[in-house]
């Protein structure tokens, strides 16, 4: 491709300023390659993060929207057992015979 012998100083001067045009973008492409990379590792941690915390959640149910409806159905339980029976309960604790009356 070049095949002539450069002499002349502005054929110097044309290879340098070729040269420091071509290693701009070769950095930035190095550059990039290594944000890829680690957005890529990222990725993998986030999804295999994301994989443990439904596995996690779903507590033995068959998907993670069952869980949750699970979790909420307790939560309203647990909200009309002490609206019902709260202060009774806790009339037992100060007492020492929660257990005697519990439902649980």
């Amino acid at each position: 491709m070049f095949s002539r012998k450069v002499d002349s100083k502005s054929d110097v001067l044309f290879c340098q300023q070729l040269h420091t045009k071509l290693l701009l973008p070769i950095h930035q492409l190095s550059t990039y390659g290594k944000i890829i990379t680690a957005m890529g590792e990222m990725t993998s941690q986030l999804n295999h993060s994301a994989q443990r915390l439904s596995d996690h959640l779903s507590m033995n149910h068959t998907s993670l929207r069952r869980a949750i409806e699970t979790l909420l159905r307790d939560a309203n339980d647990a909200e009309k057992y002490l609206s019902t029976q709260g202060p009774n309960a806790v009339y037992n604790v100060s007492r020492g015979d929660f257990c005697l009356h519990s439902e649980y």
